[in-house]
């Protein structure tokens, strides 16, 4: 087929970063592995370390693939855009292990990772939604049939956990900040 961004070559950078980017999995995965108390404790509000353990050997096979064979590369690079949301989920956890929850400097950085959730993974989701459906839905994209079944199967997840999760952290916020509803002199969350 017709060079499009379904097969648009993968810059130099995009490589380097995919490969970055694997590396800090499987160093996650290592953690997994060697603390699985922890990890599941630390991860339950996502819903376990099993999402966890999904995310990261997906990535890891699904992104070099794409990224080597230049194939859906373009949604690779933006998956890979949005970890950098993870600077402020990392620093927010790490201030509440630090014993800074309830301190307004958690609060700020909790603010801070919303809108940098905001800004990397959910502004952007219309446009990769579009692209989605006009790469893989709408047309022949160019691939071959196992390479656009991979793209019709793998890129909604990231799109779904993203609005699932920015769906929580709006709620965790509006708790946070006390404005939930009131009922009976009562706060609901």
């Amino acid at each position: 087929g017709s060079a499009n961004l379904a097969t648009a070559p993968s810059p130099d950078v995009l490589v380097v970063a995919c490969g970055i980017s694997c590396g800090t999995f499987v160093f996650d995965c290592i953690l997994l592995l060697a603390y699985p108390a922890e990890c599941a404790v630390r991860f339950a509000a996502a819903g376990g370390s099993w999402i966890m353990w999904l995310h990261h050997t997906v990535s890891i096979v699904v992104w070099p693939y794409c990224v080597l064979t230049s194939r859906a590369a373009v949604f690779v690079a933006w998956m890979i855009a949005t970890e950098a949301s993870n600077i402020g989920q990392n620093s927010y956890s790490l201030a509440g292990a630090a014993g800074y929850e309830g301190n307004p400097i958690h609060l700020l950085l909790g603010i801070g990772w919303l809108l940098s959730f905001l800004v990397f993974r959910i502004i952007p989701a219309p446009v990769v939604v579009v692209g989605y459906v006009r790469l893989f839905v709408a047309q022949d994209c160019g691939l071959s049939r196992v390479g656009r079944a991979v793209g019709l199967l793998t890129l909604p997840i990231p799109l779904m956990m993203n609005t699932a999760w920015f769906w929580e952290m709006l709620k965790g916020a509006v708790q946070a900040l006390g404005l939930g509803k009131q009922t009976a002199g009562k706060k609901q969350p």
